[in-house]
């Protein structure tokens, strides 16, 4: 693609130019929406790992942001890297497409969705905290920035559609129930039996 992330960063972005005709019309041929988006992600993966731009730093700053998501600041990632705070932003705009601070309320986000689905744990202050969030109310604010959703809301939706999209790509095969619906069971099983998420 090379093309600064920061230009490609929470827009719309036309694939024509990016893709041969093939491509495109396996988008078209596609079973469905769920197909098109494995197809789009796979499309996108292959394309942004062939042309990703190399920073050191920037590597070196994710992978410190990934290992202290529960407690990590932009300034300690700063510090840890001996770089200015401008340069850190500049850098990760055009390698990753947001700045440091964004990656990590993303990362700690999903961080949170992940924890969610798998109930791992009793309340959801406890979670709040451990992710670094100041309180619940701040967890629940940040989850609606990002989602529009509260923490129960986005939760149903992530476990009714991943189970689907990997039975799309291949990756899961989609428990079958006696009237024909597919993961029902899979999803009724996972619903958390925790207070708090409200």
């Amino acid at each position: 693609m090379r093309v600064d992330a920061a230009e490609l960063a929470d827009r719309i972005i036309d694939v024509r130019p990016f893709s041969p005709a093939s491509a495109q019309d396996r988008l078209i041929d596609a079973s469905d929406n769920a197909e098109r988006v494995v197809l789009l992600l796979r499309f996108v993966g292959e394309k942004a790992d062939a042309a990703a731009p190399y920073d050191e730093i920037v590597r070196a700053g994710i992978q410190l942001i990934d290992r202290t998501i529960r407690s990590v600041r932009v300034s300690e990632v700063r510090h840890a890297l001996d770089v200015s705070e401008r340069q850190l932003e500049r850098r990760f705009l055009h390698v990753v497409g947001v700045t440091p601070y964004r990656y990590i309320r993303r990362v700690r986000f999903q961080e949170a969705i992940r924890r969610l689905r798998a109930c791992g744990f009793e309340r959801l202050s406890d979670l709040a905290y451990e992710l670094g969030y100041a309180d619940q109310s701040h967890f629940i604010k940040e989850f609606k920035e990002m989602s529009g959703h509260t923490p129960t809301a986005l939760v149903r939706y992530v476990r009714d559609w991943v189970p689907e999209q990997q039975a799309v790509a291949g990756r899961i095969e989609p428990s079958r129930q006696p009237d024909g619906s597919a993961g029902k069971a899979l999803r009724d099983s996972r619903r958390p039996a925790v207070r708090g998420l409200e």
